[in-house]
């Protein structure tokens, strides 16, 4: 991802773009809770760094739904008979 740029000028920006890994971190979990405050800290005084995070969490938040959708029933009974003939197959030759 870009690094995470606040509107502020000096050190404000270079805090931002360090903040990165930490925002990765703190949406994996795993971010300590000093961690977490600094964090949230920094977050209410940067609306750009706060929108990154709602970003990324709604991002991650498709990917899961995305993944958790199961494929059609009938898709499924297909590839597993097709697997079953195939391992039949392979039987039957070695």
């Amino acid at each position: 991802m870009s690094p995470i740029v606040g509107p502020h000028g000096g050190a404000h920006a270079h805090r931002c773009g360090d903040l990165a890994e930490r925002i990765e971190r703190y949406l994996d979990g795993e971010l300590d809770a000093t961690g977490i405050a600094e964090l949230r800290a920094h977050m209410a005084d940067c609306f750009p760094c706060t929108e990154e995070v709602e970003v990324r969490e709604q991002i991650r938040a498709l990917v899961r739904q995305q993944c958790a959708e199961l494929a059609p029933v009938d898709l499924v009974a297909r590839v597993r008979a097709r697997l079953a003939v195939v391992a039949d197959e392979d039987t039957s030759r070695g």
